[in-house]
């Protein structure tokens, strides 16, 4: 770094008026995934705890990975000094101490193999997780792993969900509707009609996820190169698709460049309120699920706080689930899976939050693969991508 930019940068941490003790620890520290949980939710656990309580959000799920290998940083590993000032900053700015991490950090359940591998968090005591048995066996399982973070029906408890969603569209009906049809199954995306029309998700994964439940298979199958089907499928999907992309897709369907855009139902629903011209569906193949997972750094403070024992038990009570699952657009899995009646009556009426019961049993969660599996899934990808 250039000697100007870092004594701008220590100008910049003396003008914070940092001390040497820095910031007064919290009772409890969450690092959360921004907009999965309401201000509205935090306020009322600050004001029923009494906790000194600090939530930073961060805009994405890779930056929450990145920080749980950056507070894993093995004591002594060089670092440069500019890095150690910025990173004061960085830390100062979001009301964090850069020595210590957070009690939660927020993760997607497709980096937890990757989080338990590098050994990124610490496992869990169910003893300390208030709430742990409202949790479905299902559920519970999806965080057992062993330490390859691979899934194991007696493996530790890595994690705890909180939130989940759907692999969804959104679409312009009306192009659709002077065409006589309307979009309901994966298989949908190969009529001669949508071509050029919709943008998938740049996901290996999730794209060929979605092609293996539009030939009612599973969306983790792990011999996919036997497949002739599949691979003739993904071909004629790439000469369907316009565009790959988990930003774009939007903005191209609002200026009528697409008639169609795949994506997570938790970013995507929440767009909806303003564009209502739009519907949203999920297809009734079933769909790929993801999770917001709550886990603890492996250098988080010890023991586990009350506080911080008490911020699990809040989000797995069963009234502010429900009414995380209505202000995130994100259900909790609290409630997932249910019948329609079977849910408190204010979701309901939620089908794109809550899908009905046997289209929910007809999804999934993306699994770890073995070696071989994703060394066939990413060829499968980069066959499909090729130009020619």
């Amino acid at each position: 770094m250039k000697r100007r930019t870092f004594l701008q940068l220590v100008a910049a941490t003396i003008g914070l008026g940092l001390s040497a003790c820095g910031p007064a620890s919290p009772e409890v520290e969450v690092r959360l995934l921004e907009g999965s949980i309401p201000a509205r939710l935090i306020k009322r656990f600050k004001r029923q705890s009494q906790a000194s309580a600090t939530f930073t959000a961060t805009p994405s799920l890779l930056s929450l990975f990145q920080d749980l290998r950056r507070w894993q940083r093995l004591p002594g590993e060089a670092v440069p000094r500019w890095q150690r000032i910025w990173n004061w900053v960085r830390f100062w700015q979001s009301e964090s101490s850069p020595g210590n991490a957070p009690d939660w950090v927020s993760l997607g359940d497709y980096w937890l193999t990757a989080a338990v591998q590098e050994q990124l968090i610490q496992p869990l005591r169910s003893e300390h997780l208030p709430g742990w048995q409202r949790l479905s066996p299902a559920w519970q399982q999806l965080v057992r792993r062993d330490r390859n973070g691979q899934f194991a029906e007696d493996g530790a408890i890595w994690a705890v969900p909180y939130r989940w969603g759907s692999l969804i569209w959104i679409y312009d009906p009306r192009p659709f509707q002077r065409l006589g049809w309307q979009p309901s199954q994966w298989q949908d995306l190969w009529h001669p009609d949508l071509q050029r029309r919709f943008a998938l998700p740049d996901h290996p994964r999730l794209v060929l996820g979605l092609a293996l439940k539009a030939l009612n298979q599973s969306a983790n199958s792990p011999d996919v190169q036997a497949m002739a089907a599949l691979s003739e499928r993904l071909q004629t999907l790439q000469q369907q698709v316009q565009l790959y992309s988990s930003e774009h897709g939007l903005k191209a369907l609002i200026n009528g460049d697409l008639w169609l855009i795949v994506g997570w139902s938790t970013d995507l629903l929440p767009q909806l309120s303003q564009y209502r011209q739009f519907q949203a569906g999920i297809p009734q193949e079933g769909t790929i699920l993801t999770a917001d997972l709550w886990v603890r750094p492996t250098n988080a403070p010890l023991p586990l706080s009350a506080a911080a024992k008490q911020w699990i038990e809040f989000c797995l009570t069963p009234d502010h689930a429900a009414q995380l699952s209505l202000l995130s657009q994100g259900g909790s899995p609290l409630y997932a899976g249910q019948q329609r009646q079977a849910l408190p009556s204010n979701l309901q009426e939620q089908p794109l939050i809550f899908p009905p019961a046997d289209l929910y049993g007809r999804s999934e969660f993306l699994q770890p693969l073995s070696d071989s599996a994703q060394t066939a899934y990413d060829r499968l990808w980069q066959e499909m991508r090729s130009p020619g």
